[in-house]
């Protein structure tokens, strides 16, 4: 395929991947493929590290109450960390020279990658909940930040190292346009 074309699908895609859910069907995918799978591996955790979870109120999302404390979990829409998703999912899309197999490989290995991480930022501030409360919300914070741009951006870099992607998201692509547009107004100045 012709990089011209090449692009235009990738940007059509990118554009197609956050926009069709969104606003035509009022759905965020991410959220809903690891909403409930990631509420439900926390909560298995807990019952095998002894911690005695119990399904408490769901007026926040999902809730878990630790019996043998005061202390409840609310697992919000936020925790899922949809964006981590999207933006592994961008990088997939838009990187120039990948083949198709190669994009799907690298998502899926990338959002097992995010998955398990976020599953461990969950149980690290529990951890901290039972421990210290006080620290939680600072902890809480910088975590959430961490993983959703930081982890996805270092997630990339290995993936990139791994299936050997000798291109940059956006830059690559910003480079070739540049360098096309000056041999042409070489070629026109001649």
């Amino acid at each position: 395929m012709r990089y011209e074309a090449s692009l235009v699908v990738r940007v059509a895609l990118a554009f197609a991947l956050f926009l069709i859910p969104f606003y035509v069907f009022e759905v965020n995918v991410f959220q809903k493929v690891f909403e409930q799978v990631t509420f439900d591996t926390v909560y298995a955790f807990l019952e095998e590290s002894g911690a005695e979870p119990e399904p408490g109120s769901f007026s926040v999302h999902y809730a878990i109450r630790i019996l043998g404390g005061d202390v409840t979990v609310n697992i919000v829409k936020a925790c899922v960390t949809a964006s981590a998703y999207y933006l592994l999912a961008l990088f997939c899309i838009i990187t120039m020279g990948i083949a198709l197999w190669k994009r799907v490989l690298m998502f899926l290995i990338g959002s097992a990658l995010i998955f398990g991480m976020n599953l461990a930022r969950i149980v690290i501030l529990i951890i901290i909940l039972l421990g210290d409360s006080s620290v939680f919300r600072t902890t809480h914070d910088a975590l959430g930040l961490l993983l959703s741009v930081g982890y996805v951006i270092l997630v990339w870099i290995l993936l990139s190292l791994l299936f050997k992607v000798k291109t940059v998201p956006f830059y690559s692509d910003i480079r070739f346009l540049v360098d096309e547009i000056s041999k042409k107004e070489a070629k026109r100045k001649r």
